[in-house]
């Protein structure tokens, strides 16, 4: 029974948390399960940063209506690009040099937001980009 008390003080003593969710409802209750446990741990949860992972228009579930059952606002949203996290990571290329796609500009922004945490959060538009030729020809020699 010792691994509990030890995640509590880990919690407590974390400046800042990331819970990732999808837009569906098994993540978004499982991110709301945890949130409630964060809560009556008693950490503050301004703390606590939900990203939303794999969101594209039309969402399953509406981004309001997520921040609503979890109590909290969504920190960044991730657009859902298989394509290119796929490619990436079969080509062995960082994401964050994939070029001028959609994830590799919302990964740049939220990196940046680490750094500067007085940065202002970008909201994700989808877009219908395409790979950089060049990364759709390396991952093509594999």
């Amino acid at each position: 029974m010792a691994a509990p008390s030890k995640s509590c003080s880990a919690c407590s003593r974390d400046s800042t948390s990331t819970s990732v969710a999808n837009p569906d409802v098994p993540s978004v209750r499982n991110a709301q399960r945890l949130l409630d446990r964060v809560r009556q741990l008693g950490a503050c949860g301004e703390r606590v940063r939900v990203l939303l992972n794999r969101a594209a228009e039309p969402y399953p579930i509406p981004r309001k209506q997520i921040e609503g059952a979890l109590g909290h606002p969504i920190h960044h949203a991730f657009p859902s690009d298989y394509k290119t996290v796929s490619t990436a990571l079969n080509s062995g290329v960082p994401l964050a040099l994939a070029g001028d796609s959609d994830i590799a500009t919302q990964f740049a922004h939220f990196t940046r937001q680490i750094l500067e945490p007085t940065l202002q959060p970008q909201e994700t538009e989808p877009s219908r980009r395409r790979l950089l030729p060049g990364l759709e020809r390396l991952a093509s020699i594999w």
